[in-house]
């Protein structure tokens, strides 16, 4: 059960994360997106 939380909180950080980074790509640009790029490799 805990293991189950962990996995959802963690889903949400990364969605979290996802959107966070779509703002900033859109505000930097080209910056952002290399930014994006980088984080889906890991």
């Amino acid at each position: 059960m805990v293991k189950f939380k962990l996995k959802i909180i963690k889903l949400i950080l990364h969605t979290e994360l996802t959107n966070f980074l779509s703002s900033l790509s859109s505000i930097l640009g080209p910056i952002g997106i290399n930014i994006n790029l980088f984080f889906q490799e890991y």
